[in-house]
């Protein structure tokens, strides 16, 4: 049997993922039912097959066992719900937004049980200045999603709860709490960030700080959205490609200086095993290590590794680990773009060259290039559709972009880890030398992505569920071409020019309509909701966490529009978020108005307001009536009572309720917090 690990993982995958979906009491069933077929088919099917079917129940057994283990785990925590609870935890990272920040922390919770260790997101209104490694204790309020999709998001990063902080106060130094690697890693990018923007402040540094720590609280809005639009964002996520790149910079060093297996097996594992600690544990950065790992660990044996195979290593220990990572974007992503790399590149890079030396045959120094190209084309197969989904759309020009910077990717790491190092160890001066070259590079990769992000139609939205089946079907056709050369490659061949055809049409589709897609978006622990457009944001009943959620999803923020609410609130939130605009009451806006910015416009919330051709917003109260082209979308204030106000509210073709969730008022029903509106021209 050909690598039986492969059919262990995705019997591992593929049941995980079923069992999560299902009620616990349905488990045993499904599992009994799935094993009793299993071992049914082992008896009919051929003898050469038989040891398929048995890998595949094992891996069913595994995945029951993995979801059985987590959730025994989680049901702990289950009953803090709604609850305060005393903690005791370290300080892992805090993320400011407008007014407020996110605290992720790592400790004992006290449940009915004892304490438990877990890690956990707090939300605080202010900022509270903590820093990776501070020790604290105090109150939470814990609570876990009531939407399945929602909690298995949160399963899916680790964590059983969250929680909104009601006192957290510091505790000496001395203060026993638990530690590892977690908390290791945590105190170790803080003091790596440190030094490195000491060495390299402003742009540039908060560029090079992104890219090897993966923190971007210091990068500006407009380098991320060109990042983004230049299909090279994920240089600014640290995942298997930095651990590669550095993993690969000391082997080298290494190898020239006459180092045996052995000694490069233990350098190469510390490396892997230092990078995945401080990046958190991530799940690409935890895949790509533990494949680093396994190949480190054949070459000292003098055994061939094979790239499948430790793949699926990888996803068979952190499925047993978390069988909820299997909906983790990040893991998703991750897999997808190695399993791609592996199954197109070699090929593709093949042929390129083949082309190259027939052509060009003293071209040498084009192979490089090539090769580049063919790792970004490779890898595009499994992970457009992937990117469709999560970000609504791709970049046109991406191997343009991944062309210009993924090259300098290896330059810069190498030179920011030493400058971050030297920074840490406290020596400025030889820090402030050895960053040079990541300024340079830095320098050079923000002008190439502004460059390709200032092309003309350089994102194609992906907003119909038709365009992300025909990017899957064109990925599947592109396999078999791969997989299963021969008598059938016409065949293929011709399915894939139909699929490719269909798919253009599409684009070219979406394409010119592209600025005419609106879309509605509610969140949890908020009132507010958000529409978006080409990139703008109006924020209709703003508040601290629709703020934060707002200047995360669009670079250009247009309008925040607030009810009676508390007037000092809303001057916090336009200090921080700094709108183009702000639909106020006039009570509010005489009581705020000398502390805000001058470039904020106030509007006078008892006057409808012209946003864009065909789009009007217009206040009421305890309601806010929204027209998009003749779409009518009805927001009621959060916790407005209809019965005890007595208003008569305007008719509509949607409402958003007091709760967040969006209704089609023709179909009404349990609702949604996201919906996306194609305008008529």
């Amino acid at each position: 049997m050909k690598r039986p690990l492969v059919w262990l993982a995705a019997a591992l995958a593929a049941a995980a993922v079923v069992l999560t979906l299902l009620p616990p009491a349905k488990w045993f069933l499904a599992a009994a039912a799935l094993v009793g077929v299993g071992l049914a088919l082992a008896r009919l099917v051929p003898p050469g097959w038989r040891g398929r079917v048995l890998v595949v129940c094992a891996g069913l057994l595994l995945a029951v066992g993995s979801v059985m283990a987590f959730q025994a785990r989680a049901a702990a925590f289950a009953e803090l719900d709604g609850k305060e609870a005393p903690v005791r935890m370290t300080v892992l990272q805090e993320e400011e937004g407008p007014g407020y920040s996110m605290v992720t922390l790592y400790g004992k919770v006290k449940t009915h049980r004892g304490w438990k260790t877990t890690t956990l997101r707090a939300s605080s209104y202010g900022i509270a200045g903590w820093q990776p490694g501070d020790k604290v204790e105090g109150v939470l309020k814990c609570s876990i999603p009531d939407d399945a999709a929602d909690l298995r998001y949160l399963y899916s990063r680790g964590r059983f709860l969250k929680g909104r902080i009601q006192s957290l106060e510091p505790l000496p130094e001395s203060t026993k709490l638990p530690g590892g690697p977690v908390v290791w890693g945590a105190r170790l990018n803080h003091a790596l960030s440190e030094g490195l923007l000491q060495a390299l402040p402003g742009e540039n540094g908060a560029f090079v700080q992104s890219v090897l720590l993966g923190r971007r609280e210091a990068l500006s809005d407009h380098v991320d959205e060109d990042m983004r639009r230049s299909g090279a964002a994920h240089v600014l996520v640290v995942s298997g490609l930095h651990l590669s790149l550095l993993c690969g910079a000391v082997l080298m060093l290494l190898r020239r200086g006459g180092a045996g297996r052995l000694v490069r097996l233990g350098v190469g594992v510390a490396v892997c095993l230092g990078v995945m600690t401080v990046a958190g544990f991530t799940p690409s950065v935890s895949r790509a290590g533990i494949m680093m790992m396994l190949t480190l660990g054949a070459d000292a044996l003098h055994r061939q590794s094979d790239s499948f195979s430790s793949l699926s290593v990888a996803g068979l220990l952190m499925g047993l680990a978390n069988p909820y990572v299997f909906y983790s974007w990040s893991f998703i992503l991750s897999i997808t773009s190695i399993l791609s790399i592996l199954i197109f590149v070699p090929p593709l890079q093949r042929h390129l060259l083949d082309w190259r030396r027939n052509r060009f045959p003293t071209a040498n120094w084009a192979d490089r290039v090539l090769a580049v190209v063919s790792v970004s084309l490779g890898a595009a197969v499994y992970t457009y559709p992937v990117l469709s989904v999560m970000f609504g759309g791709l970049p046109l020009y991406g191997l343009l972009g991944n062309l210009l910077i993924t090259p300098l990717v290896g330059v810069l790491l190498v030179s920011a880890a030493l400058a971050a190092l030297f920074g840490a160890a406290g020596l400025g001066s030889v820090a402030a030398v050895v960053a040079l070259p990541a300024a340079v590079t830095a320098a050079i990769c923000r002008w190439a992505a502004a460059f390709v992000a200032a092309l003309p139609a350089r994102w194609l939205p992906i907003d119909r569920s038709w365009q992300i089946v025909w990017l899957a079907a064109a990925a599947v056709v592109l396999s078999l071409l791969v997989l299963f050369p021969g008598g059938k490659k016409g065949r293929n061949l011709l399915a894939g020019a139909s699929l490719t055809a269909v798919l253009l049409v599409g684009m070219v589709n979406s394409a010119l309509v592209q600025g005419n897609v609106v879309e509605l978006r509610t969140f949890e622990d908020s009132a507010s909701l958000l529409i978006l457009r080409d990139d703008q944001a109006v924020l209709v009943d703003a508040d601290r966490e629709g703020a934060y959620q707002a200047a995360l999803l669009a670079p250009e923020q247009v309008l925040y529009t607030f009810g009676q609410q508390n007037a000092q609130e809303a001057a916090i939130l336009l200090q921080d978020a700094k709108p183009q605009a702000a639909l106020l009451w006039q009570d509010t806006a005489r009581d705020i108005s000398p502390y805000l910015p001058a470039e904020i416009t106030l509007l006078d919330a008892a006057r409808p307001v012209r946003l864009a051709e065909g789009i009007s917003l217009r206040a009421g109260e305890g309601y806010t009536l929204l027209e998009l082209d003749g779409i009518r979308v009805l927001k009621i204030a959060g916790g407005y009572v209809i019965m005890e106000s007595g208003t008569e509210f305007p008719v509509a073709d949607l409402l958003v309720d007091g709760g967040g969730m969006i209704h089609h008022m023709a179909e009404p029903g349990g609702g949604s917090r996201s919906l996306r509106l194609r305008l008529p021209r």
